[in-house]
């Protein structure tokens, strides 16, 4: 999703946190608790301040959104 979404590569700490949280999405809830964790996850990068401030237009976001 990062760079899908945010055209960049993850960070070493953000891939170990999130592979945490879809871990434990997965250990409590098996693959329907990863997609939803994955769904909210995505909700959330779109939502950021860095996502906003790239401005997209409506065909870039979703290009973005197909890339993601």
């Amino acid at each position: 999703m990062y760079i899908g979404l945010l055209d960049r590569l993850l960070d070493a700490g953000g891939l170990a946190y999130y592979e945490a949280i879809l871990d434990a999405a997965y250990a409590s809830n098996g693959i329907e608790g990863v997609r939803a964790q994955a769904r909210n996850m995505g909700a959330q990068l779109i939502g950021s301040v860095e996502y906003q401030s790239t401005n997209p237009s409506n065909a870039m976001h979703v290009v973005r959104l197909y890339r993601a």
